[in-house]
């Protein structure tokens, strides 16, 4: 398992011991919404701390099987992936080339998954620490900026990657045509 991975799957443990820790302690009724300035106003069941670690580890479990699949890039059967131009390409690359690229990509998609898993963690802890004190922490509607902000430095980096790869491509095209 990657670096990256294993992060994810240690955030995804730390949300589920978190939010069950939160369920285990808090009372029956507890804060479930909070108004704009973060102060609780409304109120509900303790349940809510079930059902955030689920809600939580849908999109890094998803990410996770999809960054575990890399190895079918490289032998070709990409079936469950949507990326024809850079798939189709990828076999005229040299193979040196070919599995730089796609772990490249893969390695971008677990740094994200990461980063987000990390945010989820921060909401999730802010939740219970709102659900403790009847206000959301200052550092909360920060983390959710800061979480769908997330996604421009990835698009940048795979726009990147994508150009690199095209030059790549031109020039071993190039070579094989001679």
């Amino acid at each position: 398992m990657r670096s990256f991975q294993l992060v994810v799957v240690l955030l995804l443990v730390l949300i589920w011991v978190t939010s069950i820790y939160a369920y285990s302690t808090l009372p029956e009724r507890v804060p479930v919404h909070f108004n704009a300035s973060g102060k609780a106003d409304s109120y509900g069941g303790k349940i809510i701390f079930l059902l955030l670690p689920l809600s939580f580890s849908f999109a890094p479990v998803i990410l996770l099987v999809i960054s575990s699949k890399r190895s079918e890039v490289l032998k070709g059967t990409v079936w469950w992936m949507n990326l024809p131009a850079f798939f189709s390409k990828l076999n005229f690359l040299p193979e040196n080339e070919r599995e730089r690229f796609v772990n490249s990509y893969f390695n971008s998609i677990d740094a994200l998954n990461a980063f987000l898993t990390f945010c989820f963690y921060l909401l999730t802890l802010g939740i219970y620490l709102g659900s403790k004190t009847g206000e959301l922490p200052w550092w909360f509607n920060l983390v959710i900026v800061t979480l769908l902000l997330s996604v421009i430095p990835f698009l940048l980096r795979i726009r990147r990657l994508s150009k690199e790869f095209e030059k790549v491509y031109k020039q071993s095209n190039r070579t094989r045509v001679r």
